[in-house]
C-alpha cells in the first residue's frame, strides 16, 4: 500500500508533459540520443518511418493506464484513448519521451500503440509494437510481438501515451490509419 506522499509522487510522474521531437534526426540518430542499454535491431526505418524536417515539434503527451490493476487488449486501450479525444503515439514520440524523461520507463513499460510493423512471432507471421521497458536495471527499446494486433493483452502496469489533436477529424483519421495498419499486418 502506498503512502499519500508516494501516491502524489507517482501521479506527478505520469502527468501530461510537453515533448520536443527533433525532426532533423533520422531513426538511428534518435535511438542513439536516448542512450538505451539495448534496443531491438528489427526497429528499422523501413518498418517504422519517421518524418525528417528542419524543425523541432512540441507536443503535449498524455498517458493512459487501466485503473484497478486490470489487464486490457490493444483494442480496449485505443477505445479508451479515443473517448478522451486522443490518438496513440508512434515511435517518433516514444523516442522523444525516452530521451527527455529517461527514468520514466523504469516505473512502468510504455507502449506506442500508434506504430505497428510486420514481424515474426513463434515462427509465424505476426506483428510488433515498440515499447520502452526496464529489464534488470537496463533501459531498453524493444518490440512486443504477437499474432493478433488488436487482441494482444497488456498487463495492468503498462502505460499508453497519446496526444490530443486539435481536430476531431484528425483523431478519426489517425485511428482509422492505426486500425488499417493493424489489420494489414494481421492479414498481410
Amino acid at each position: 500500500m502506498r503512502t499519500f506522499k508516494q501516491w502524489v509522487a507517482y501521479r506527478k510522474l505520469w502527468r501530461p508533459r510537453i515533448v520536443q521531437v527533433n525532426q532533423s534526426l533520422d531513426l538511428r540518430q534518435r535511438i542513439e540520443a536516448c542512450g538505451f542499454s539495448r534496443f531491438d535491431h528489427e526497429i528499422l526505418e523501413d518498418k517504422f518511418p519517421v518524418v525528417i524536417a528542419d524543425e523541432i515539434l512540441k507536443v503535449q503527451v498524455f498517458f493512459y493506464h487501466r485503473p484497478f490493476k486490470l489487464d486490457m487488449t490493444t483494442r480496449e486501450a485505443i477505445s479508451r484513448i479515443k473517448v478522451r479525444g486522443g490518438v496513440p503515439i508512434g515511435l517518433d514520440l516514444l523516442l522523444a519521451i525516452a530521451e527527455q524523461t529517461p527514468n520514466l520507463q523504469r516505473s512502468c513499460p510504455i507502449v506506442a500503440l500508434g506504430s505497428v510493423c510486420k514481424s515474426q512471432f513463434m515462427e509465424r507471421d505476426g506483428f510488433a509494437l515498440p515499447l520502452l521497458i526496464e529489464i534488470g536495471g537496463d533501459r531498453e527499446l524493444s518490440l512486443s510481438r504477437c499474432l493478433d494486433p488488436m487482441c494482444h493483452k497488456w498487463a495492468a502496469d503498462y502505460r499508453f501515451p497519446y496526444i490530443k489533436p486539435e481536430s476531431e477529424e484528425v483523431v478519426k483519421h489517425e485511428l482509422e490509419r492505426i486500425f488499417k495498419e493493424a489489420t494489414a499486418v494481421k492479414t498481410g
